[in-house]
């Protein structure tokens, strides 16, 4: 099958009331431009976003045993 259009540049408009429903659905847009690639594009978007959340996860520990050392080290009144 000879593919007769390629897409090479996308213009989107995004609402960001709803910023998990369009990061979805671009996703989706860009993955389905790689047809035979969906699985891999996929698979590459689940681990970025995995270390994404471990970054997250990372600093959020890290804010909440600076507060309790803070407190711990305060004078007791």
């Amino acid at each position: 099958m000879v593919t007769l259009a390629k897409v090479i540049n996308l213009e989107l408009s995004v609402n960001p009331s709803n910023p998990v429903q369009e990061a979805v659905d671009v996703v989706l847009l860009l993955v389905n431009t790689h047809p035979g690639r969906q699985r891999e594009l996929l698979q590459q978007i689940d681990m970025q976003i995995g270390e994404a959340l471990a970054a997250l996860d990372k600093a959020s520990k890290k804010a909440a045993d600076e507060k309790i050392d803070a407190e711990l080290s305060e004078p007791v009144k």
